[in-house]
Protein backbone atom coordinates (compact mmCIF):
# COMPACT_ATOMS: atom_id res chain seq x y z
CA UNK A 1 0.00 0.00 0.00
CA UNK A 2 1.18 3.42 -1.09
CA UNK A 3 2.06 5.73 2.18
CA UNK A 4 0.20 9.16 2.35
CA UNK A 5 2.99 12.21 2.92
CA UNK A 6 1.86 15.68 4.08
CA UNK A 7 2.54 19.03 1.76
CA UNK A 8 5.43 20.60 3.47
CA UNK A 9 6.53 23.80 1.34
CA UNK A 10 10.32 25.17 1.74
CA UNK A 11 9.72 28.47 3.63
CA UNK A 12 13.53 29.35 2.87
CA UNK A 13 12.48 28.86 -0.80
CA UNK A 14 9.85 31.51 -0.76
CA UNK A 15 9.19 35.40 -1.54
CA UNK A 16 6.82 37.17 -0.24
CA UNK A 17 5.32 40.23 -2.44
CA UNK A 18 6.42 43.72 -0.89
CA UNK A 19 2.95 44.78 -1.34
CA UNK A 20 1.32 41.71 0.43
CA UNK A 21 3.39 42.80 3.04
CA UNK A 22 3.00 46.17 3.56
CA UNK A 23 -1.13 45.45 3.63
CA UNK A 24 -0.25 42.99 5.74
CA UNK A 25 2.12 45.56 8.46
CA UNK A 26 -1.23 48.50 7.37
CA UNK A 27 -3.75 46.16 8.75
CA UNK A 28 -1.79 45.06 11.87
CA UNK A 29 -1.44 48.73 12.39
CA UNK A 30 -4.92 49.51 12.05
CA UNK A 31 -6.01 46.83 14.31
CA UNK A 32 -3.86 48.13 17.21
CA UNK A 33 -4.85 51.58 16.89
CA UNK A 34 -9.05 50.62 16.86
CA UNK A 35 -7.53 48.31 20.27
CA UNK A 36 -6.46 51.70 21.91
CA UNK A 37 -9.64 53.61 21.42
CA UNK A 38 -10.97 54.46 23.85
CA UNK A 39 -7.63 54.19 26.54
CA UNK A 40 -5.27 56.06 27.79
CA UNK A 41 -1.91 56.00 25.96
CA UNK A 42 1.69 57.54 26.17
CA UNK A 43 2.30 60.11 23.40
CA UNK A 44 5.32 62.83 22.72
CA UNK A 45 5.23 66.42 22.07
CA UNK A 46 6.63 66.87 18.47
CA UNK A 47 5.23 70.48 17.41
CA UNK A 48 3.88 73.45 19.45
CA UNK A 49 2.64 76.99 19.10
CA UNK A 50 0.48 79.23 20.89
CA UNK A 51 -2.48 77.20 21.15
CA UNK A 52 -1.94 73.74 20.60
CA UNK A 53 0.19 71.01 20.45
CA UNK A 54 1.52 68.09 17.90
CA UNK A 55 1.39 64.70 19.97
CA UNK A 56 2.38 61.33 18.22
CA UNK A 57 1.37 58.49 20.12
CA UNK A 58 2.79 55.72 18.15
CA UNK A 59 -0.67 55.72 15.90
CA UNK A 60 -1.78 56.19 12.24
CA UNK A 61 -1.57 59.90 12.86
CA UNK A 62 -0.46 62.29 15.41
CA UNK A 63 -3.41 64.39 17.21
CA UNK A 64 -3.66 68.15 17.91
CA UNK A 65 -4.78 69.03 21.60
CA UNK A 66 -5.36 72.32 22.21
CA UNK A 67 -2.90 73.51 25.65
CA UNK A 68 -5.99 74.57 27.44
CA UNK A 69 -6.76 70.90 28.48
CA UNK A 70 -3.13 71.00 30.24
CA UNK A 71 -4.11 73.61 32.31
CA UNK A 72 -6.43 71.32 34.71
CA UNK A 73 -4.70 68.87 37.06
CA UNK A 74 -2.18 68.73 40.09
CA UNK A 75 -0.17 68.18 37.29
CA UNK A 76 -1.16 71.48 35.26
CA UNK A 77 1.36 73.12 33.13
CA UNK A 78 2.28 73.34 29.00
CA UNK A 79 4.39 70.73 27.91
CA UNK A 80 7.40 71.55 25.58
CA UNK A 81 9.11 69.85 22.99
CA UNK A 82 9.95 66.20 23.24
CA UNK A 83 7.75 66.08 27.07
CA UNK A 84 6.43 62.56 27.20
CA UNK A 85 3.06 62.99 28.34
CA UNK A 86 -0.66 60.81 28.86
CA UNK A 87 -3.09 61.37 26.40
CA UNK A 88 -6.19 59.95 25.65
CA UNK A 89 -7.35 57.97 22.13
CA UNK A 90 -11.13 59.09 21.56
CA UNK A 91 -10.69 58.17 17.73
CA UNK A 92 -7.72 56.59 16.50
CA UNK A 93 -9.09 57.49 13.06
CA UNK A 94 -12.39 59.90 12.34
CA UNK A 95 -14.20 60.62 9.03
CA UNK A 96 -11.80 62.94 7.95
CA UNK A 97 -8.85 60.68 8.46
CA UNK A 98 -7.01 62.27 11.90
CA UNK A 99 -6.12 60.72 15.43
CA UNK A 100 -8.46 62.34 18.14
CA UNK A 101 -6.63 62.63 21.62
CA UNK A 102 -7.23 64.21 24.48
CA UNK A 103 -5.57 65.11 27.65
CA UNK A 104 -8.46 66.29 29.65
CA UNK A 105 -10.02 63.11 28.90
CA UNK A 106 -6.81 61.05 30.08
CA UNK A 107 -6.86 63.12 33.12
CA UNK A 108 -10.31 61.91 34.08
CA UNK A 109 -9.86 58.66 33.81
CA UNK A 110 -6.90 58.72 36.11
CA UNK A 111 -8.78 60.70 38.64
CA UNK A 112 -12.47 59.20 38.22
CA UNK A 113 -11.40 55.96 40.20
CA UNK A 114 -10.31 58.06 43.68
CA UNK A 115 -12.84 60.54 42.93
CA UNK A 116 -15.28 58.08 42.75
CA UNK A 117 -14.14 56.17 46.20
CA UNK A 118 -14.53 59.99 47.74
CA UNK A 119 -18.29 59.71 46.71
CA UNK A 120 -18.98 56.38 48.03
CA UNK A 121 -17.33 57.17 51.30
CA UNK A 122 -19.20 60.79 51.29
CA UNK A 123 -15.24 61.91 51.64
CA UNK A 124 -14.62 65.67 51.05
CA UNK A 125 -12.02 66.55 48.35
CA UNK A 126 -10.11 69.38 47.51
CA UNK A 127 -10.74 71.64 43.97
CA UNK A 128 -10.09 74.94 42.76
CA UNK A 129 -13.46 77.34 40.97
CA UNK A 130 -12.26 78.58 38.04
CA UNK A 131 -14.94 79.74 35.75
CA UNK A 132 -18.46 80.71 35.87
CA UNK A 133 -21.06 78.85 33.52
CA UNK A 134 -24.46 78.87 33.62
CA UNK A 135 -26.52 78.46 36.91
CA UNK A 136 -23.46 78.06 38.83
CA UNK A 137 -19.15 77.72 38.94
CA UNK A 138 -16.74 75.33 37.08
CA UNK A 139 -14.93 73.19 39.80
CA UNK A 140 -11.29 71.81 38.74
CA UNK A 141 -10.75 68.75 41.01
CA UNK A 142 -7.84 66.83 40.31
CA UNK A 143 -8.07 67.96 36.47
CA UNK A 144 -11.53 66.88 36.41
CA UNK A 145 -14.28 69.66 35.42
CA UNK A 146 -17.28 69.53 38.09
CA UNK A 147 -19.85 71.86 38.25
CA UNK A 148 -20.90 73.57 41.70
CA UNK A 149 -24.75 74.68 41.53
CA UNK A 150 -25.08 78.43 42.74
CA UNK A 151 -27.55 77.00 45.64
CA UNK A 152 -24.33 74.76 46.69
CA UNK A 153 -22.07 77.52 46.74
CA UNK A 154 -22.46 78.63 50.21
CA UNK A 155 -24.90 78.54 52.99
CA UNK A 156 -26.05 82.21 52.51
CA UNK A 157 -26.51 83.81 49.35
CA UNK A 158 -23.10 86.08 48.16
CA UNK A 159 -23.61 88.82 45.37
CA UNK A 160 -19.13 88.63 45.16
CA UNK A 161 -17.39 85.41 44.57
CA UNK A 162 -14.45 86.63 43.46
CA UNK A 163 -12.37 86.35 46.69
CA UNK A 164 -13.97 82.45 45.59
CA UNK A 165 -11.97 82.06 42.33
CA UNK A 166 -8.28 80.30 42.32
CA UNK A 167 -8.36 79.14 45.75
CA UNK A 168 -8.41 75.68 47.08
CA UNK A 169 -11.99 75.01 48.60
CA UNK A 170 -13.67 72.10 50.00
CA UNK A 171 -16.00 70.24 48.11
CA UNK A 172 -18.64 66.63 49.00
CA UNK A 173 -19.40 65.52 46.18
CA UNK A 174 -23.23 65.02 45.36
CA UNK A 175 -23.63 63.06 42.28
CA UNK A 176 -21.36 61.37 39.42
CA UNK A 177 -22.36 59.87 35.98
CA UNK A 178 -18.86 58.79 33.71
CA UNK A 179 -21.12 57.67 31.18
CA UNK A 180 -22.21 61.22 30.56
CA UNK A 181 -18.93 62.79 32.35
CA UNK A 182 -20.77 64.28 34.81
CA UNK A 183 -19.80 65.61 38.21
CA UNK A 184 -22.33 67.82 40.62
CA UNK A 185 -20.25 68.53 44.09
CA UNK A 186 -21.36 71.32 46.85
CA UNK A 187 -19.20 73.76 48.80
CA UNK A 188 -22.46 74.64 51.13
CA UNK A 189 -22.37 70.98 52.52
CA UNK A 190 -18.97 71.06 53.39
CA UNK A 191 -19.62 74.21 55.54
CA UNK A 192 -22.95 72.99 56.76
CA UNK A 193 -20.61 70.01 58.28
CA UNK A 194 -17.81 72.34 59.98
CA UNK A 195 -20.46 74.32 61.51
CA UNK A 196 -22.33 71.77 62.63
CA UNK A 197 -19.39 70.38 64.39
CA UNK A 198 -18.55 73.88 65.41
CA UNK A 199 -22.03 74.45 66.96
CA UNK A 200 -21.71 71.07 68.98
CA UNK A 201 -18.10 72.42 70.58
CA UNK A 202 -19.46 75.82 71.25
CA UNK A 203 -22.72 74.05 73.19
CA UNK A 204 -20.32 71.50 75.33
CA UNK A 205 -18.42 74.39 76.62
CA UNK A 206 -20.54 77.56 76.70
CA UNK A 207 -21.21 78.98 79.91
CA UNK A 208 -23.22 82.12 81.70
CA UNK A 209 -20.81 85.18 81.73
CA UNK A 210 -18.41 83.63 79.16
CA UNK A 211 -18.00 86.78 76.60
CA UNK A 212 -17.87 86.00 73.06
CA UNK A 213 -17.06 87.51 69.34
CA UNK A 214 -20.42 87.53 66.56
CA UNK A 215 -21.85 89.51 63.95
CA UNK A 216 -25.07 90.86 63.94
CA UNK A 217 -27.07 88.58 61.53
CA UNK A 218 -30.95 90.14 62.08
CA UNK A 219 -32.73 92.52 64.02
CA UNK A 220 -36.29 92.42 64.68
CA UNK A 221 -38.71 94.34 67.21
CA UNK A 222 -37.77 92.29 69.96
CA UNK A 223 -34.14 92.10 69.60
CA UNK A 224 -31.29 91.38 67.70
CA UNK A 225 -30.09 87.57 66.51
CA UNK A 226 -26.47 87.50 66.80
CA UNK A 227 -24.09 84.91 64.64
CA UNK A 228 -21.63 83.11 66.29
CA UNK A 229 -19.61 81.36 63.98
CA UNK A 230 -21.57 78.27 64.43
CA UNK A 231 -24.87 79.20 65.47
CA UNK A 232 -26.89 81.93 66.62
CA UNK A 233 -27.78 83.48 69.70
CA UNK A 234 -30.90 86.30 70.87
CA UNK A 235 -30.14 89.55 72.65
CA UNK A 236 -33.31 90.93 73.60
CA UNK A 237 -34.08 94.74 73.40
CA UNK A 238 -33.87 94.93 77.12
CA UNK A 239 -30.50 93.71 77.17
CA UNK A 240 -28.94 95.78 74.46
CA UNK A 241 -28.57 99.13 76.41
CA UNK A 242 -28.96 99.67 80.21
CA UNK A 243 -31.36 102.49 78.90
CA UNK A 244 -34.45 102.27 77.29
CA UNK A 245 -34.62 102.15 73.63
CA UNK A 246 -37.42 101.96 71.05
CA UNK A 247 -36.00 99.76 68.55
CA UNK A 248 -32.59 97.10 67.95
CA UNK A 249 -31.69 99.14 65.31
CA UNK A 250 -31.10 102.41 66.85
CA UNK A 251 -27.63 100.95 68.51
CA UNK A 252 -27.47 97.84 66.20
CA UNK A 253 -26.27 97.52 62.42
CA UNK A 254 -26.74 94.15 60.25
CA UNK A 255 -23.16 93.00 59.87
CA UNK A 256 -21.44 94.87 62.66
CA UNK A 257 -18.72 92.86 64.77
CA UNK A 258 -19.99 93.28 68.55
CA UNK A 259 -18.74 91.34 71.97
CA UNK A 260 -21.82 89.95 73.75
CA UNK A 261 -21.87 87.91 77.14
CA UNK A 262 -23.90 85.08 77.38
CA UNK A 263 -26.80 86.09 79.88
CA UNK A 264 -28.63 82.44 79.59
CA UNK A 265 -28.28 79.00 78.25
CA UNK A 266 -31.42 76.14 77.40
CA UNK A 267 -28.89 73.11 76.68
CA UNK A 268 -32.31 71.13 76.03
CA UNK A 269 -33.62 73.49 73.58
CA UNK A 270 -29.99 74.79 72.68
CA UNK A 271 -30.83 78.28 73.20
CA UNK A 272 -28.47 80.58 73.91
CA UNK A 273 -29.84 84.07 75.49
CA UNK A 274 -26.86 86.96 74.95
CA UNK A 275 -26.57 90.86 76.51
CA UNK A 276 -24.47 93.52 75.60
CA UNK A 277 -25.35 95.47 78.28
CA UNK A 278 -23.57 93.18 80.72
CA UNK A 279 -20.19 94.07 79.35
CA UNK A 280 -20.61 97.03 81.35
CA UNK A 281 -22.14 96.62 84.99
CA UNK A 282 -21.15 99.63 86.58
CA UNK A 283 -24.91 100.85 85.98
CA UNK A 284 -25.96 97.33 87.88
CA UNK A 285 -23.70 98.39 91.02
CA UNK A 286 -25.05 101.70 91.58
CA UNK A 287 -28.35 100.09 91.31
CA UNK A 288 -27.82 96.98 93.71
CA UNK A 289 -26.44 99.55 96.16
CA UNK A 290 -29.33 101.54 95.73
CA UNK A 291 -32.55 99.54 95.29
CA UNK A 292 -32.49 96.85 97.79
CA UNK A 293 -35.11 94.22 97.81
CA UNK A 294 -38.76 95.26 99.51
CA UNK A 295 -37.43 98.95 98.80
CA UNK A 296 -40.37 101.30 98.25
CA UNK A 297 -39.46 103.20 95.24
CA UNK A 298 -41.27 106.06 92.40
CA UNK A 299 -40.53 105.49 89.11
CA UNK A 300 -41.87 106.92 85.70
CA UNK A 301 -43.41 104.51 83.24
CA UNK A 302 -40.80 104.11 79.97
CA UNK A 303 -42.73 101.36 78.08
CA UNK A 304 -45.85 99.45 77.96
CA UNK A 305 -46.53 95.73 77.04
CA UNK A 306 -48.95 93.08 76.89
CA UNK A 307 -46.61 91.14 79.32
CA UNK A 308 -45.94 94.47 81.43
CA UNK A 309 -44.61 97.44 82.09
CA UNK A 310 -41.34 99.40 82.71
CA UNK A 311 -40.48 101.82 85.26
CA UNK A 312 -37.36 104.11 84.99
CA UNK A 313 -35.16 103.67 88.31
CA UNK A 314 -32.41 106.14 88.05
CA UNK A 315 -30.01 106.93 84.83
CA UNK A 316 -32.71 105.71 82.13
CA UNK A 317 -32.26 101.85 83.69
CA UNK A 318 -35.61 100.31 84.01
CA UNK A 319 -37.61 97.79 86.37
CA UNK A 320 -40.49 95.18 85.23
CA UNK A 321 -43.28 95.03 86.47
CA UNK A 322 -44.82 91.99 84.99
CA UNK A 323 -48.66 91.76 84.58
CA UNK A 324 -49.18 89.70 87.48
CA UNK A 325 -47.65 92.13 89.88
CA UNK A 326 -50.33 94.72 88.86
CA UNK A 327 -53.47 93.97 90.18
CA UNK A 328 -54.60 91.47 93.71
CA UNK A 329 -57.29 90.14 91.50
CA UNK A 330 -57.36 89.54 87.55
CA UNK A 331 -53.77 88.83 87.69
CA UNK A 332 -53.18 88.26 84.01
CA UNK A 333 -56.07 90.17 82.67
CA UNK A 334 -55.07 93.56 83.06
CA UNK A 335 -55.38 95.74 80.01
CA UNK A 336 -52.25 97.59 80.75
CA UNK A 337 -52.28 100.06 78.26
CA UNK A 338 -55.83 101.36 78.95
CA UNK A 339 -55.18 101.83 82.48
CA UNK A 340 -51.37 103.25 82.38
CA UNK A 341 -49.52 105.68 79.90
CA UNK A 342 -45.70 106.36 79.17
CA UNK A 343 -44.65 109.16 81.47
CA UNK A 344 -47.11 108.27 84.11
CA UNK A 345 -45.45 108.04 87.85
CA UNK A 346 -46.01 104.88 89.96
CA UNK A 347 -45.23 103.35 93.26
CA UNK A 348 -43.40 100.23 92.83
CA UNK A 349 -41.75 97.62 95.38
CA UNK A 350 -38.46 96.12 94.52
CA UNK A 351 -39.34 92.14 94.66
CA UNK A 352 -36.63 90.52 92.72
CA UNK A 353 -32.44 91.25 91.72
CA UNK A 354 -31.20 88.68 88.85
CA UNK A 355 -27.65 88.84 89.30
CA UNK A 356 -27.44 86.95 85.98
CA UNK A 357 -29.38 88.17 83.79
CA UNK A 358 -28.80 92.35 85.48
CA UNK A 359 -32.81 92.50 85.88
CA UNK A 360 -35.13 94.00 88.28
CA UNK A 361 -38.75 93.13 89.40
CA UNK A 362 -41.29 95.26 90.70
CA UNK A 363 -44.52 94.97 92.20
CA UNK A 364 -47.01 97.95 91.99
CA UNK A 365 -50.17 95.47 93.83
CA UNK A 366 -47.54 94.89 96.70
CA UNK A 367 -47.83 98.40 97.63
CA UNK A 368 -51.37 98.39 97.67
CA UNK A 369 -53.38 96.46 100.40
CA UNK A 370 -54.03 93.24 99.97
CA UNK A 371 -57.82 92.71 99.87
CA UNK A 372 -57.98 89.64 101.31
CA UNK A 373 -56.80 90.67 104.71
CA UNK A 374 -60.14 93.12 105.71
CA UNK A 375 -61.99 90.11 104.41
CA UNK A 376 -60.19 87.89 106.55
CA UNK A 377 -60.83 90.08 109.55
CA UNK A 378 -64.81 90.74 109.33
CA UNK A 379 -65.22 86.97 107.85
CA UNK A 380 -63.09 84.15 109.43
CA UNK A 381 -63.57 80.38 109.12
CA UNK A 382 -67.20 79.52 109.74
CA UNK A 383 -68.39 82.85 108.52
CA UNK A 384 -71.58 82.65 105.97
CA UNK A 385 -70.81 85.00 102.87
CA UNK A 386 -72.86 86.05 99.98
CA UNK A 387 -71.67 86.20 96.69
CA UNK A 388 -72.24 86.32 92.88
CA UNK A 389 -70.85 83.18 90.49
CA UNK A 390 -68.38 84.52 88.34
CA UNK A 391 -67.74 81.41 86.67
CA UNK A 392 -68.43 77.30 86.86
CA UNK A 393 -65.59 74.64 85.77
CA UNK A 394 -65.76 71.07 85.75
CA UNK A 395 -64.52 71.13 89.33
CA UNK A 396 -66.51 73.63 91.27
CA UNK A 397 -67.86 76.81 91.51
CA UNK A 398 -65.96 80.77 91.07
CA UNK A 399 -67.68 82.76 93.23
CA UNK A 400 -66.98 86.86 93.30
CA UNK A 401 -67.35 88.17 97.33
CA UNK A 402 -65.94 91.42 96.63
CA UNK A 403 -64.46 93.66 93.45
CA UNK A 404 -60.81 91.74 94.22
CA UNK A 405 -61.90 88.60 95.85
CA UNK A 406 -63.06 85.26 94.13
CA UNK A 407 -63.36 82.32 96.06
CA UNK A 408 -63.78 78.44 95.17
CA UNK A 409 -66.26 76.28 95.91
CA UNK A 410 -65.30 72.87 94.78
CA UNK A 411 -67.39 70.26 93.96
CA UNK A 412 -66.80 67.97 96.93
CA UNK A 413 -68.52 71.00 99.36
CA UNK A 414 -71.47 71.20 97.09
CA UNK A 415 -73.42 67.99 99.30
CA UNK A 416 -73.05 66.06 101.93
CA UNK A 417 -74.68 62.90 100.51
CA UNK A 418 -74.26 63.62 96.57
CA UNK A 419 -71.63 63.76 94.21
CA UNK A 420 -71.25 67.23 93.39
CA UNK A 421 -69.95 67.16 89.92
CA UNK A 422 -73.34 66.04 89.07
CA UNK A 423 -74.81 69.06 90.64
CA UNK A 424 -72.83 71.26 88.91
CA UNK A 425 -75.10 72.14 85.93
CA UNK A 426 -77.66 73.86 88.70
CA UNK A 427 -76.01 76.35 89.07
CA UNK A 428 -75.82 79.59 86.87
CA UNK A 429 -73.47 82.04 86.03
CA UNK A 430 -74.52 85.40 87.79
CA UNK A 431 -76.28 83.77 90.29
CA UNK A 432 -75.92 85.24 93.87
CA UNK A 433 -75.47 82.39 96.26
CA UNK A 434 -74.70 81.77 99.75
CA UNK A 435 -72.42 79.49 101.23
CA UNK A 436 -69.76 78.97 104.15
CA UNK A 437 -65.92 80.05 104.88
CA UNK A 438 -64.21 76.46 104.82
CA UNK A 439 -60.36 78.08 104.48
CA UNK A 440 -58.50 80.73 104.08
CA UNK A 441 -54.55 80.72 103.02
CA UNK A 442 -53.78 84.07 102.08
CA UNK A 443 -49.86 83.54 100.80
CA UNK A 444 -51.74 81.15 98.09
CA UNK A 445 -54.48 83.42 97.88
CA UNK A 446 -56.80 80.69 98.34
CA UNK A 447 -60.21 81.21 99.92
CA UNK A 448 -62.19 77.77 99.71
CA UNK A 449 -66.28 77.75 100.05
CA UNK A 450 -68.46 75.75 100.83
CA UNK A 451 -72.34 74.81 100.48
CA UNK A 452 -72.81 71.58 102.25
CA UNK A 453 -71.44 73.36 105.39
CA UNK A 454 -74.57 75.51 105.33
CA UNK A 455 -76.70 72.42 106.64
CA UNK A 456 -74.94 70.81 109.40
CA UNK A 457 -77.92 68.52 110.41
CA UNK A 458 -76.01 65.13 108.66
CA UNK A 459 -72.60 66.62 109.58
CA UNK A 460 -73.37 66.74 113.49
CA UNK A 461 -75.43 63.74 113.46
CA UNK A 462 -71.60 61.63 111.94
CA UNK A 463 -69.63 63.83 114.71
CA UNK A 464 -72.11 62.59 117.46
CA UNK A 465 -72.54 59.18 116.37
CA UNK A 466 -68.79 58.50 114.99
CA UNK A 467 -66.13 60.77 117.43
CA UNK A 468 -62.27 60.77 116.65
CA UNK A 469 -60.71 57.08 117.00
CA UNK A 470 -64.06 55.38 115.89
CA UNK A 471 -63.99 52.46 112.84
CA UNK A 472 -66.82 52.94 110.34
CA UNK A 473 -68.08 51.42 107.42
CA UNK A 474 -67.55 53.59 103.81
CA UNK A 475 -69.04 52.97 100.47
CA UNK A 476 -66.31 54.13 97.91
CA UNK A 477 -68.32 56.24 95.44
CA UNK A 478 -65.74 57.28 92.98
CA UNK A 479 -61.71 57.85 91.87
CA UNK A 480 -60.58 61.47 91.79
CA UNK A 481 -57.59 62.26 88.92
CA UNK A 482 -55.61 63.21 92.42
CA UNK A 483 -55.87 59.89 93.62
CA UNK A 484 -57.71 60.41 96.18
CA UNK A 485 -61.36 58.67 96.99
CA UNK A 486 -64.43 59.36 97.93
CA UNK A 487 -66.35 57.54 100.05
CA UNK A 488 -70.04 57.59 102.12
CA UNK A 489 -68.74 57.65 105.28
CA UNK A 490 -70.75 55.25 107.79
CA UNK A 491 -73.08 55.59 105.03
CA UNK A 492 -74.31 59.36 105.79
CA UNK A 493 -71.82 62.06 104.57
CA UNK A 494 -69.44 62.60 101.71
CA UNK A 495 -65.86 62.55 102.92
CA UNK A 496 -62.51 62.74 100.71
CA UNK A 497 -59.85 60.83 101.28
CA UNK A 498 -56.63 62.21 100.42
CA UNK A 499 -53.90 59.74 98.82
CA UNK A 500 -51.45 60.41 101.51
CA UNK A 501 -48.47 58.61 102.72
CA UNK A 502 -50.51 56.03 104.69
CA UNK A 503 -53.79 55.80 102.28
CA UNK A 504 -51.70 55.38 98.91
CA UNK A 505 -51.75 51.79 98.51
CA UNK A 506 -54.78 51.10 99.91
CA UNK A 507 -56.48 53.15 97.54
CA UNK A 508 -54.97 51.24 94.64
CA UNK A 509 -56.33 48.14 95.56
CA UNK A 510 -59.83 49.48 95.99
CA UNK A 511 -63.13 49.72 93.61
CA UNK A 512 -65.92 51.86 93.40
CA UNK A 513 -69.10 50.30 94.88
CA UNK A 514 -66.64 48.19 97.39
CA UNK A 515 -66.96 48.56 101.16
CA UNK A 516 -64.33 49.51 102.92
CA UNK A 517 -63.30 49.92 106.71
CA UNK A 518 -61.86 53.28 107.92
CA UNK A 519 -60.62 55.37 111.39
CA UNK A 520 -62.17 58.73 112.11
CA UNK A 521 -58.55 60.62 112.64
CA UNK A 522 -59.70 64.21 113.24
CA UNK A 523 -62.62 66.73 113.13
CA UNK A 524 -62.58 70.11 112.21
CA UNK A 525 -65.36 71.69 113.53
CA UNK A 526 -64.48 75.35 112.33
CA UNK A 527 -63.83 73.92 109.08
CA UNK A 528 -67.28 70.92 108.72
CA UNK A 529 -64.07 68.55 107.73
CA UNK A 530 -63.88 65.20 108.62
CA UNK A 531 -60.18 63.11 107.93
CA UNK A 532 -60.53 59.42 107.59
CA UNK A 533 -57.61 56.93 107.27
CA UNK A 534 -58.41 53.47 105.48
CA UNK A 535 -57.51 50.46 107.39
Amino acid sequence: MLKKERFAPALENMTINPLVEADFLSLMEEKTSDTLQGRVVKGKVIRKDKNFVVVDANLKNEGIIPLSEFELGESAGHPELGDEVDVFVEESENYYGHTVLSREKAVREEAWGPLEQAFNEKRVVKGKIFGRIKGGLAVDIAGVVAFLPGSQIDTKPLKDLSHLLQEEQHFHILKMDKKLENIVVSRRSVIESLKSKAKDKLLSEIKVGMVLDGVVKNITDYGAFIDLNSTDGLVHITDIAWSRIHHPSEVLQIGETIKVMVIGFDPVAKRISLGIKQLDNTPWKEIQEEFAVGKIVTGRITNLEDYGLFVELKNKIDGLVHVSQISWSDKNNVNIKNQFSIGQEVKCKVIGIDQNKYRVSLSIKQCLEKPWQKFIDEHPVGSVVTGIIKSISNFGIFVTLTEDLVGLIHEYDISWQNDGKGLLSQFKKGEKIQCRVIEVNPDKERFRLGIKQMSLELYNGFIEKNPVGSVIECLVENKDDKGGVLVKADHTILVVVDKNEHNAAKIAKISVGEIVKAKVETIDDAKKRVELSLL
